[in-house]
């Protein structure tokens, strides 16, 4: 043949090209590149992948394409060499000796008996694999290079036979929703987490995640048999929250970086000594944000005598049994909270306010405030008449951890049929909240709110709900009349009756008395609105 000079079944010009010689029938016959397969680990691959067969090479893929190349060992570089994709012998990149058991709780071992065992089942039979395209780095099409599946598959069964099921598998495009290791990120998304740590090596995380090159390098790799990959106590699939893409909302953790347990992304917790920092002691951390579901804490160990890891110690449980000993855990055991949100269940009042605040109510057996639980939002537990609502969003708007924009007086809890919403105060257009007048004093002993606990807040001998049901604005003198963070108030005569806001809470006759002998408790403002003016309560008083 004019085209193959040497007749040694290669074409000439194909021979050039990649370095062989055309004159010289019996290259042929060599595996310069060593990309064949070696069967018994000694120094000589026992199946070539020679010259000739490289030429032959006929793609088995939309997306392949004929001959791979005499100079590479892996000519589509997904991390399997030419021959073994083409015999479909992936000894040298599965580790065999690792698998998932058959019992229940579905167990990833590595060099059981089992597993010592299987490399020489699968070199016995030679047969278990279909080759996969040499020249496609991603023969199914499912997002994940042949290498990668080769290497974190795993045989399931309690026996390697062969004709085992795999966690797996490189022409199975269906594989990429699976989650072996149930640590709810896919496969697909465990590997797409690996080109997220190569842009981190590259520098490209720096502005938007604030992660440099240097940090990155003591990242894991994704394993998608290890529920969690950077061994931090958080499971990637909760790290990750089930994404393949890092959303930079989320900067602050990841399932890689095994350093980020500790942090406190979404900046909660609550500020205990008043100093107006969230310190590491007060701080809701993502370890505690994902552990509340198991246990509650107390220093640096569990209620259950649990170490807490890494030295780290919480005082942010400190009060939680001061009426009993809890009986459940936050939102029942079965939820967690949102490391990068402040307020996880969306009720209105932050994680770490909401945990200071909780105490377990006996007769009731349930929390007074659970930060994992929004419909704690409308219990009033110090029976004051002002709802935990309410009472979190007394703070000044400035200084909200969840919505500056709906503060407490201007927003109040009311009834809609038999549920509860937000109510806006009509006519008042003032941005200042109670918490807008508060005093040192007064933050030193209860914080920046009212206090869902203590009915009088301020001491001032008017129930916080009763101070909330009758305060007005003042506009000549830019303040609310009755304010539960503001003690010694009441000056005010809000209904021009010529007798004080003060006086009137003092008098038998008329409404609620107060002081030390103020009723129990006081009905909340929405419940009494029902009952004495339905059709006018959102005109307030």
């Amino acid at each position: 043949m004019a085209n193959d000079s040497d007749a040694d079944g290669m074409l000439d010009g194909w021979e050039v090209r990649y370095g062989l010689d055309p004159t010289d029938p019996w290259d042929a016959l060599l595996d310069a590149d060593g990309d064949g397969v070696n069967l018994n680990s000694d120094p000589i691959n026992e199946r070539l992948w020679r010259n000739l067969d490289e030429f032959r090479y006929t793609a088995i893929t939309d997306n392949g394409y004929n001959a791979t190349d005499p100079r590479q060992v892996d000519s589509d570089n997904d991390g399997v060499g030419d021959g073994a994709e083409y015999f479909g012998l992936f000894h040298e990149f599965t580790p065999l000796w690792c698998h998932y058991t058959n019992q229940f709780d579905y167990e990833h071992v590595c060099g059981d008996a089992a597993g010592l065992e299987a490399n020489a089942t699968y070199l016995a039979s030679l047969g278990i694999d279909v080759g996969t395209d040499a020249t496609n780095p991603d023969s199914d099409g499912d997002g994940m290079p042949d290498g990668w599946e080769i290497e974190n598959r795993r045989w399931i069964g309690a026996t390697f036979t062969g004709s085992n099921n795999w966690t797996m598998d490189p022409m199975d495009p269906d594989d990429a929703n699976w989650d072996a290791d149930g640590d709810g990120l896919s496969n697909l998304c465990e590997y797409q987490w690996s080109l997220i740590k190569s842009a981190a090596l590259a520098g490209d995380l720096l502005e938007s995640h604030f992660e440099s090159e240097i940090s990155a390098q003591s990242w894991a790799d994704p394993d998608p048999n290890n529920i969690d990959s950077d061994g931090d106590g958080l499971p990637d699939g909760w790290e990750a929250r089930g994404a393949c893409t890092w959303d930079v909302s989320r900067a602050g953790i990841n399932p890689l970086n095994g350093s980020d347990a500790f942090e406190n992304p979404d900046g909660d917790g609550y500020d205990i000594n008043r100093n107006g920092v969230i310190e590491d002691n007060e701080a809701l951390v993502n370890w505690l944000e994902y552990h509340i579901k198991d246990n509650l804490y107390d220093g640096n160990m569990s209620l259950d005598g649990d170490l807490i890891p890494d030295n780290f110690s919480t005082d942010l449980f400190r009060n939680i049994s001061e009426w009993g000993s809890p009986e459940s855990n936050f939102g029942d055991g079965t939820g967690t909270g949102d490391p990068t949100s402040a307020d996880s269940d969306s009720d209105g009042m932050p994680d770490g306010w909401e945990i200071w605040f909780a105490r377990w109510h006996l007769l009731d057996s349930e929390w007074t405030l659970d930060p994992l639980d929004s419909s704690d939002r409308w219990d009033d537990p110090d029976n004051d008449g002002m709802s935990n609502w309410e009472e979190y969003n007394s703070i000044d708007p400035a200084l909200s951890e969840t919505n500056g924009n709906r503060s407490s007086p201007q927003w109040y809890v009311t009834t809609v049929g038999s549920g509860f919403a937000l109510q806006q105060w009509p006519g008042i257009t003032n941005l200042e909240s109670f918490g807008s007048f508060i005093q040192q004093d007064l933050i030193d002993v209860s914080g920046l709110t009212t206090d869902p606990l203590n009915p009088d807040t301020d001491g001032d001998g008017f129930i916080d709900g009763l101070e909330l049901m009758f305060t007005a604005w003042n506009d000549t003198a830019q303040t609310w009349t009755l304010n539960p963070l503001v003690p010694g108030d009441g000056a005010f005569d809000a209904d021009d009756d010529g007798l004080t806001d003060a006086q009137e809470f003092s008098l038998v006759t008329t409404n609620p008395i107060n002081g030390e002998n103020h009723p129990v408790d006081a009905p909340l403002m929405h419940i009494d609105g029902d009952l004495n003016d339905p059709t006018q309560k959102a005109q307030r008083v």
